[in-house]
């Protein structure tokens, strides 16, 4: 099973492709990071709608993890995460599962392929638990 791990960190959405089988996880060199670096700008969320377009459909995942974040409060994500993600999520064509930040902060991982995808390597995981 393909599970995609997203993170949506500032004006940056993380992601990484595993493959899950078994208990077993595995990743390749398919991780990147897209950026929306204008939130008011027509031309700028309209890139990033075809991107993220033609990410999942190049990706075809079964399953996506996203790492959860606070809507509101003090440690709130900022409007260009909430922009992102609903972005995300009006084009993900397979279940989402939101994977809380503790849970994520809880799982031990070794050697993730860049630091800066640890989040959204351990979203994909857990999502893909049974």
């Amino acid at each position: 099973m393909k599970v995609l791990g997203v993170e949506f960190a500032g004006k940056e959405m993380r992601y990484i492709l595993t493959s899950q089988e078994n208990g077993e996880v595995n990743w390749e060199d398919i991780y990147d990071k897209i950026s929306l670096s204008e939130t008011r700008s027509h031309e700028h969320l309209c890139a990033f709608n075809t991107a993220i377009g033609t990410l999942l459909a190049e990706l075809k995942p079964d399953l996506i993890g996203i790492k959860q974040f606070l809507e509101n409060g003090s440690m709130s994500a900022g409007g260009a995460a909430i922009k992102m993600e609903a972005i995300f999520l009006l084009n993900a064509a397979c279940e989402t599962k939101f994977i809380s930040s503790q849970k994520i902060k809880k799982l031990p991982l070794e050697d993730p392929p860049m630091k800066y995808l640890s989040n959204a390597l351990k979203a994909a995981i857990l999502a893909g638990k049974k």
